[in-house]
């Protein structure tokens, strides 16, 4: 029995002297092993990572699993699913390596990878080119965020579960195949905000091709799911209405991007191989429209939008749906942070690259002599080889990177557990990991959870004490001259003016500071935004902090300096030297300051 018209997802008929490839019917081994030799490639890179950024937002701030914790926005998304994983995974493996958290993140990424091989095998692709370029995807290490954070779990599981949607709608018009990749669309929104961009992408594909039942029934689930929970939890972000006339630019270097980092050609170059495939795809609808029909005694299409119901494959429109709204709803959020250029971002480009391939893949449907098998094929060996050098440089620079934080976070952990003071502002490392706090940190090991490293950095002296000079603690910002402490200043390693109003200026070198005796309070600092000092308290540990964006900071001796009721034998020393004023509700010389 012939499928209806408007089921007919390509060309039936190759065209006089074009060879279509012929349907997969035995066990992919050769491709298998492929995948098993990527995977152990991308393994091996991956080796000595450990948790940033995103990733110690699931370890930190929700070690419950609590509603709030599940159905809260991270940023603007619903990631309710990724924080499952997470849990299971600490709860199985704990947080002595980060191994186990990657290994799940690469399965994903590899399921994802070889769902994209299947899509383009679908739509023709001949099994050579097809596995070059699912190898490349595999392994394309200017996507590095996508291969080596376990947070991108939440965009390589929505994207499984829409290309798993989109092969239930090729391969059957029935109503079973369209629960069932209704269901994957309502699963992949919990997983990450990029589902949004996959099922508007596959509903608007069935709409164009006047399908609007069958739109409603495999896209409506997943959207009424958003929107029950964007109403209760979702945040919206003022949209300025410059930014609506910057977000086509956005997309266009999004698309730029993402083939750039595919196949390492220069980025204008890219821009018009992404022209080229726009022309192709055209030039393929139409194609598609002036085709004969397989059913012959199925009469020429006669209404305006025919093209659309035979000239592009379902999979082709939802691909090219779900790149522009992607792209799109990216740049509304992005582009008031990091101008046009974010949409190049690296975990961005691998997902640009498989969609991009996809709808390259409809636009050389029934085109594929063994010449152009040929020369796509050398093409997409020199993207992979690309691909590998790019994954063996960027590998080495996120493992050190990694490598430094871990040390970072480690060294700050171990001065807790030697019982140094901490404040819940405390920072190991701001820059790449902004919500690992000492307080989280003691947390943490309070949970049970142990922190370690396997990689080559070890926690030397040298590395303690840069966590000391980083680590913000105990200081507070203090308004006016808000110091309660009866303080005494006991000795200066350099000038002191005379006290006047409760506050005394020092002026040290490198090197220099301050020797106090104060009673349970707060002793208020005053200097340039910055400094660092280093805090001592009755001759034990020092621990560091510097100076706020104020200039004003204040040490409340009860709590931060554990010494409850009573007297408290404050150094302060300052590494770089300082000019500062101390403060307190009264303030005397026990000894002559010099």
């Amino acid at each position: 029995m012939s499928r209806p018209l408007a089921e007919a997802t390509a060309p039936q008929v190759a065209p006089a002297g074009r060879a279509e490839a012929a349907p997969e019917r035995s066990l992919p081994v050769a491709e298998a092993l492929v995948l098993a030799v990527g995977v152990t490639v991308l393994t091996w890179a991956g080796r000595d990572m450990w948790f940033i950024a995103d990733d110690w937002r699931f370890l930190l701030d929700r070690r419950d699993l609590s509603v709030d914790a599940l159905l809260a926005p991270h940023n603007e998304h619903w990631l309710a699913l990724p924080l499952l994983v997470f849990r299971a995974v600490l709860g199985v493996a704990g947080l002595g390596s980060y191994t186990p958290f990657l290994a799940v993140a690469v399965a994903f990424h590899a399921a994802a990878t070889v769902a994209g091989w299947a899509a383009l095998r679908r739509l023709g692709v001949p099994r050579a080119p097809a596995a070059l370029a699912g190898l490349a995807l595999l392994l394309m290490g200017s996507a590095y965020e996508q291969l080596f954070t376990a947070f991108q779990l939440s965009w390589t599981a929505p994207t499984l579960l829409f290309l798993i949607a989109l092969q239930l709608l090729d391969r059957s018009p029935a109503r079973d195949a369209d629960l069932a990749a209704a269901l994957c669309l309502c699963l992949a929104m919990p997983f990450g905000g990029v589902a949004i961009a996959f099922t508007l992408g596959t509903g608007g594909a069935l709409v164009l091709r006047r399908q609007f039942r069958r739109a409603t029934l495999v896209a409506g689930p997943a959207l009424a799911l958003y929107g029950g929970w964007r109403a209760v939890w979702g945040v919206s972000p003022p949209i300025e209405p410059d930014v609506l006339l910057r977000v086509p630019g956005y997309v266009a270097y999004g698309l730029a991007a993402a083939v750039a980092g595919y196949t390492g050609l220069p980025l204008l170059a890219a821009a018009a191989l992404v022209v080229a495939l726009g022309l192709g795809l055209l030039a393929a609808a139409w194609a598609g429209h002036a085709a004969p029909a397989a059913d012959p005694r199925a009469s020429a299409p006669t209404r305006p939008d025919a093209w659309v119901a035979r000239g592009l494959p379902l999979t082709a429109w939802a691909a090219l749906g779900a790149l522009a709204v992607f792209y799109g709803t990216a740049g509304l959020a992005r582009l008031p942070l990091g101008g046009a250029s974010q949409a190049g971002a690296s975990r961005y480009l691998w997902l640009g690259a498989l969609l991009l391939l996809v709808s390259a893949a409809a636009a050389l449907a029934g085109r594929w002599t063994r010449g152009v098998t040929l020369a796509v094929s050398v093409a997409l060996g020199l993207c992979l080889a690309t691909n590998i050098a790019d994954l063996r440089r960027e590998s080495a620079v996120v493992r050190a990177a990694r490598g430094q934080v871990a040390v970072r976070v480690l060294a700050a952990d171990a001065l807790l557990a030697d019982g140094l003071s901490y404040a819940p502002t405390a920072q190991p490392e701001p820059g790449t990991s902004p919500d690992i706090s000492a307080q989280k940190l003691v947390d943490l090991r309070a949970d049970g959870y142990r922190l370690a490293y396997g990689g080559p950095a070890e926690v030397t002296g040298e590395m303690v004490e840069e966590v000391r000079l980083r680590l913000q603690a105990a200081f507070l910002p203090v308004p006016e001259l808000d110091a309660t402490a009866d303080l005494a200043v006991l000795r200066v390693d350099g000038e002191a003016s005379p006290p006047s109003g409760g506050c005394v200026t020092l002026t040290t070198g490198p090197g220099g500071g301050v020797v106090l005796d104060a009673s349970s309070g707060l002793v208020a600092l005053r200097g340039a935004p910055g400094t660092v000092v280093l805090v001592g308290r009755d001759g034990g540990s020092f621990f560091a902090t510097d100076l706020g964006g104020s200039g004003a900071g204040a040490l409340e001796l009860a709590e931060a300096m554990g010494s409850g009721a009573g007297a408290a034998a404050l150094d302060l020393r300052f590494p770089s030297g300082a000019e500062v004023g101390v403060c307190g509700a009264t303030l005397r010389a026990a000894e002559t300051p010099r």
